[in-house]
């Protein structure tokens, strides 16, 4: 499994929480990342961008449609 295959199931485990819990967010930082050359982020192309922008809309459009179902089965 790769870092974005990782990133992916973090994000879409997060989004089925919260179908379910109320969530918050923390505002205030928690830690400092300190970003350099050598890292895996710092030289980032556009079509690794382009590629997690489109897993991200899948995973979300794949939670609206466990939303409608859940509110269909709640008859909401």
């Amino acid at each position: 499994m790769n870092l974005q295959e990782i990133t992916e199931k973090d994000y879409e485990m997060v989004l089925k929480v919260s179908e379910y819990y109320r969530i918050g967010r923390v505002w205030d930082p928690i830690y400092e990342v300190v970003r350099h050359s050598g890292g895996t982020d710092h030289s980032i192309s556009e079509e690794l961008i382009m590629r997690n922008d489109e897993a991200k809309d899948d995973i979300r459009r794949h939670a609206i449609l466990r939303r409608m179902a859940y509110n269909e089965m709640a008859g909401r």
